[in-house]
């Protein structure tokens, strides 16, 4: 089949790109696609387009296949004249106002293939692009339909579709239908690494798309649900402000769907702030919408943390049995999995946990202990004070190890095997301990001196809550410990 190519107004065109947001994952390469559609109808060359029609005449676009479900057609220009050239390619569905599929922006491949999968109204549209002169012509527009026949959805039959199921769950309020509706896109659909789809069609009928089809289809999604979103952006990436219980709350299911977040069970960027967001989500957003509420956050409602929320406190009380009936820190975490807490992730976990934590009291072999914790964003440590009501006992009558004061230094392998020491607070004054003092013991809790000089692999127990006064000059040297307080 072979088309004419005929003179037409481009200003409905422009104004309908002018509106379209397409966009990559921020941590990924930039959508060369949306910086060509920018660039272009922000600089003045806009007339570039309106060549004449012998210009236009010098190309011919032929068509192969068939439009229809499931089925490859593909276009395919030609140009009658000699130079170098390079294509754009865009497909929209006007139902949608959406990009279904899109190139990489201007490309030197003369062809494109589309499978449509779902009906409506689809429109092409060809540019051409004279290298050698960066003159663009608009080349082709073609317009195509396919009936609704029962057996492919659209995706406004999708949407309700998932929205029947999440009434099905049990989801009553409105955070767990904003949960259920996050978990169903990120575990039906994966990210485009083709950047071809854009609209709510791509992750919902396709099962596939860029951030800009996850944040779309999660607002269409919420808005079936009766939950108020918007939608936002920056230069490369789109997520979505969800209101909550009184409060707006940021959620990224394109991340959530991502390897970066599935160690929190894919919900790392479900109702978070702004603060915590900006850490890997550069400027500008559009529109800006402050969120500073973490009551609604994943890890503040679920138990995805409660491992090291466990841990925490236990040190506490472990730290209590010392002689202490205070004690006010920083907390530094560095498990065994650091993959796990690399950059911003440090950020995403800790602050939630100091929201859970923070006032919270619990009972240590008997003794009321309460907290209050804080967690500043990159600081990649929590602040907290414990307090007891009482000194917390060990657990054996030997459990607490007192040491003279005048001790200076303790000898190699010197409390080796010791099972029922569970505390010591060494006095200040010790400058050296020797390999494997304390290696096999049950020790929980150690205070350890300023005057400290150096630490041997091996030393404490792996496990081991390690209490360091400010100013202690041998943290480096212990960073192979699991717990680690540095004491204010």
């Amino acid at each position: 089949m072979s088309f004419t190519i005929r003179k037409k107004l481009l200003l409905p065109l422009i104004c309908l790109l002018a509106l379209i947001s397409v966009c990559a994952l921020a941590d990924g390469p930039v959508n060369p696609y949306r910086q060509e559609v920018l660039s272009f109808f922000e600089s003045s060359q806009r007339s570039l387009l309106l060549q004449s029609n012998a210009a236009r005449n010098d190309f011919s676009v032929t068509t192969e296949g068939t439009f229809d479900f499931g089925q490859s057609f593909t276009w395919t220009v030609t140009p009658k004249v000699a130079g170098s050239f390079t294509y754009n390619f865009q497909m929209t569905e006007a139902s949608e106002e959406g990009i279904v599929f899109a190139s990489h922006g201007w490309v030197s491949d003369q062809s494109v293939t589309f499978v449509p999968v779902a009906p409506g109204d689809y429109q092409m549209r060809i540019w051409a692009l004279d290298t050698a002169q960066n003159q663009r012509i608009y080349l082709y527009e073609g317009n195509f339909s396919l009936a609704p026949d029962g057996a492919h959805p659209t995706t406004e039959e999708k949407a309700n579709e998932v929205i029947s199921l999440m009434e099905a769950s049990g989801a009553g309020d409105d955070w767990h239908k904003a949960l259920f509706l996050h978990d169903w896109l990120v575990q039906n659909a994966s990210y485009d690494n083709t950047y071809s789809y854009y609209s709510p069609q791509g992750v919902l009928v396709r099962g596939t798309g860029v951030c800009d089809s996850f944040s779309r289809a999660y607002m269409l999604l919420l808005n079936k649900a009766g939950i108020s979103v918007k939608y936002i952006s920056n230069a490369n990436h789109a997520w979505n402000a969800v209101f909550l219980e009184g409060a707006w709350h940021l959620v990224d299911t394109t991340w959530d769907n991502g390897s970066r977040s599935s160690r929190f069970g894919s919900h790392m960027y479900f109702c978070v702030t702004s603060e915590l967001l900006e850490t890997d989500h550069p400027l500008p957003h559009t529109p800006a919408v402050a969120c500073s509420s973490l009551a609604c956050n994943y890890i503040v409602r679920t138990n995805v943390l409660d491992g090291l929320i466990t841990d925490l406190t236990d040190d506490a009380g472990h730290i209590l049995a010392l002689p202490l009936t205070a004690f006010s820190a920083r907390y530094s975490y560095i498990p065994a999995d650091n993959m796990l807490w690399s950059g911003a992730a440090v950020d995403y976990a800790l602050a939630p946990v100091a929201y859970r934590m923070n006032g919270g009291s619990w009972t240590v072999r008997g003794v009321n202990v309460s907290g209050t914790v804080s967690y500043t964003v990159g600081s990649g440590e929590l602040r907290f004070r414990f307090t007891s009501e009482g000194t917390i006992p060990p657990r054996g009558p030997s459990g607490l190890l007192t040491l003279p004061d005048s001790l200076v230094s303790i000898g190699e392998f010197a409390y080796i095997g010791a099972s029922s020491v569970e505390a010591v607070a060494l006095p200040e004054g010790l400058t050296a301990i020797d390999n494997g003092a304390f290696r096999d013991t049950g020790l929980q809790a150690v205070l350890l001196p300023s005057s400290l000089n150096a630490l041997t692999y091996g030393t404490f127990p792996a496990d081991c809550a390690l209490v360091f006064h400010r100013g202690a000059s041998v943290i480096d040297a212990v960073t192979w410990t699991d717990s680690i307080y540095l004491a204010d």
